[in-house]
């Protein structure tokens, strides 16, 4: 059988260029389109980065003062979730923290940290409560079936802690 050369690379390339652009069309069409859409459909929410891998999402969030964990984040991610095609999604929220912040999350680290390894979960508001209340912090928790969600805010800062309820998984955000 005698194969000529160039038929033979030219259906070659045209074969590549058919799946790799499926690919990315599907790619765009029916992940990076829709997520962005969920993204700028959701208030007090920038998007900063959308990677997208093979088997991973990462994303990036900025967001502004008004932006609430319970109401703004968790129905964002659950979308976000159904989105992604049963790819790991990462989403990170970009902190923008002061001094005032770094100190205390690391004042309230421990008690949360200390709660969440002995499942006493209702200690965790009453942690970040007593030292948000001292240090004049805005606060929030919010907790779904896998994660918990601190937001502490100050003069226009924010830190965002995004906890793994189980001890071992890596937690989102922060």
């Amino acid at each position: 059988m005698n194969i000529r050369a160039m038929p033979a690379v030219l259906s070659l390339l045209v074969t590549l260029i058919v799946l790799f652009g499926g690919y990315f069309a599907h790619q765009w069409f029916n992940l990076e389109k829709p997520m962005e859409k969920a993204i700028q459909s959701t208030p007090h929410v920038t998007l900063e980065a959308l990677r997208i891998k093979p088997d991973e999402i990462e994303i990036r969030l900025r967001t502004d003062e008004n932006f609430s964990l319970a109401a703004d984040y968790i129905p964002l991610q659950e979308k976000l979730r159904s989105l992604s095609g049963g790819r790991e999604l990462h989403i990170r929220l970009v902190d923008r923290a002061d001094a005032v912040l770094e100190k205390a999350w690391s004042q309230m680290a421990f008690g949360v940290t200390e709660a969440v390894v002995r499942k006493r979960y209702t200690r965790i508001p009453e942690t970040v409560e007593r030292v948000a209340e001292a240090a004049k912090v805005r606060h929030e928790v919010a907790m779904d079936d896998r994660f918990i969600y601190v937001a502490l805010h100050h003069e226009g800062h924010s830190l965002y802690r995004v906890l793994p309820l189980e001890a071992g998984r890596g937690g989102e955000g922060a």
